[in-house]
């Protein structure tokens, strides 16, 4: 069983740039579970630590119990071996993304933790409650990676705790533009409110995107939402709406010139008609660079 490294903390010391980003951002938390976005993950919640002064904690953790399943008779034996099998899978992945987070965090003039938990999600949600924004790679879930927009792990805190979420897919050089997902599910009516309260991209135009079903129930929070991003100082405008049944390649073309996105869910799929039909908001995340949870 390989053990994973505890780093102790860095020196800590007063960012000259803290006072040009968002004052409330003290404790920012990025996941270390590995996968194809981990580095960009990485790399991007270092900037913004550098930018807000806010302590930096790298986060691995999983749940150590082999997964229920049947076994069969003379099976107990080789159960425990693949659970044994997953659980070093496991560690070496996050072995790799704490290597990974010395080496992009390294001489940073900030205060860097590190930490690994197998309490499961109970532990994690307890570690990630008292920060103000927990930074995860697109993919990353507590069963590995790869996993289901509906099934990762950003999507899963965001819908169970308050803390912002930002998923990662790469690591943009800059969020000149960010687009709000509106529609009638739940969460979106506040969406506005929590990106705001969030304090990322604060330069950035905003823009809000209608998607149709209960027309009146998004048109009602679209415009309560406009009104309050421009009281803010913010620049808001409103696309016209994209029908629920639209295709991909439709929404595709009306999101890519964005940089970031804020949603309210990763996935929004139930029944069997979900399943056939398009889900808005998992074409936005597979586009965007990076998708604010609020």
């Amino acid at each position: 069983m390989t053990p994973i490294p505890f780093r102790k903390p860095s020196h800590l010391a007063s960012p000259s740039s803290a006072a040009s980003a968002a004052a409330s951002t003290r404790r920012v938390v990025v996941w270390l579970g590995g996968g194809d976005a981990q580095r960009s993950a990485i790399e991007l919640a270092t900037r913004i630590s550098l930018a807000s002064g806010a302590q930096l904690t790298g986060l691995s953790a999983f749940d150590p119990e082999p997964e229920a399943q049947a076994i069969p008779a003379g099976g107990t034996y080789w159960a425990r071996w693949l659970a044994d099998q997953r659980r070093a899978r496991r560690r070496e992945a996050a072995s790799a993304a704490l290597r990974d987070f010395d080496e992009v965090t390294r001489g940073h003039p900030i205060e860097i933790t590190s930490r690994h938990d197998e309490t499961g999600f109970d532990g994690l949600a307890a570690v990630v409650a008292g920060c103000d924004l927990l930074v995860v790679p697109a993919g990353a879930g507590l069963s590995g990676t790869g996993q289901p927009p509906s099934d990762e792990l950003a999507a899963t805190l965001a819908a169970r705790s308050a803390v912002p979420v930002l998923r990662v897919r790469q690591h943009p050089p800059a969020v000149r533009n960010v687009v709000l997902v509106v529609s009638g599910t739940d969460g979106c009516a506040r969406l506005a409110r929590r990106f705001l309260h969030a304090g990322l991209w604060t330069e950035a135009p905003v823009t809000l995107l209608p998607v149709g079903g209960d027309r009146q129930r998004v048109q009602a929070a679209l415009d309560e939402q406009v009104e309050l991003v421009r009281a803010h100082g913010r620049k808001a405008t409103v696309m016209p709406a994209i029908d629920p049944d639209a295709g991909a390649d439709v929404l595709d073309r009306e999101v890519r010139r964005f940089d970031a996105a804020a949603m309210s869910c990763l996935s929004h799929r139930s029944g069997w008609l979900g399943m056939v039909r398009t889900c808005p908001f998992e074409v936005v995340s597979d586009r965007m660079p990076v998708t604010l949870l609020p």
